[in-house]
């Protein structure tokens, strides 16, 4: 019921407009989402900080197996929010580098103060991967940054193109895989966009999937499509032809 009640409410004229002041008022941290979403900066997908530690164990310990634990190793975790993500990777990458991106200054700010301690860790102020040079990491995480939260609901949007965009998307996750090795890993989860519809996809190929989260999907022409009842949610770079082939298998 009240998710209806909700869903109804974003249908009323005016609705974004006082919602927008209410958390104005409100200031901390919903000031901060409210002066996010009047910069509307270029790439901006989730506006909304939910986040957790140790949210996705089956995803991570899949990468901790095929991805090995050392100095030299680098991982991305883009979208980071206030550091989350990264404080759960760090338990499981104990030597590795962690870049942490996102969008909202407010949330770096924040993830500086709490990984202030682990120099292994640098944190950037981006919409996209073009902040880190090409071919470096080993694993990206987008884990619920390729969605808008007001999309969802009892009716989805039948289309999404008012909030996100799939031309958007692509950019932003053509970024990201020119950020990885050959081999690297890509982990896009709790998206409202299939990574396999994008043209950079075709170098990528699929090795874990997992039931689909319940977030609805749109097409390339940003239109609602069925949601399968699986998706691929992790993709290894194939190496350039000519160059050796990491082996592995494909977990459902």
């Amino acid at each position: 019921m009240k998710g209806r009640v909700r869903t109804w409410c974003r249908c009323l004229p005016g609705y974004r407009a006082l919602r927008m002041l209410w958390w104005w008022g409100k200031g901390g941290e919903s000031r901060s989402l409210a002066l996010l979403l009047l910069r509307r900066p270029r790439h901006l997908f989730q506006p909304y900080n939910t986040s957790a530690a140790d949210r996705y164990p089956e995803l991570f310990a899949f990468v901790r197996h095929q991805v090995a634990d050392q100095p030299g190793s680098r991982l991305l975790s883009f979208g980071c929010a206030r550091g989350e993500e990264i404080v759960s990777l760090r338990r499981l990458f104990e030597q590795a580098h962690i870049d942490g991106i996102d969008i909202n200054r407010r949330n770096i700010a924040q993830a500086r103060q709490r990984l202030a301690d682990d120099p292994a860790v640098r944190l950037h102020v981006a919409g996209d991967a073009s902040v880190l040079p090409e071919a470096s990491c080993d694993a990206v995480f987008a884990l619920a940054v390729f969605r808008h939260g007001d999309l969802g609901g009892v009716k989805p949007a039948l289309c999404c193109d008012r909030l996100i965009r799939f031309q958007d998307f692509e950019q932003v996750v053509t970024s990201l895989a020119d950020s990885l090795r050959p081999g690297g890993l890509l982990c896009i989860r709790h998206a409202n966009f299939l990574f396999t519809q994008t043209a950079v996809a075709q170098g990528f190929e699929p090795v874990l999937y997992q039931p689909a989260c319940g977030s609805p999907l749109y097409g390339p022409d940003n239109l609602l499509m069925p949601s399968p009842a699986q998706v691929p949610v992790v993709f290894r770079k194939v190496p350039a032809q000519g160059g050796q082939e990491q082996k592995t298998e494909c977990w459902r």
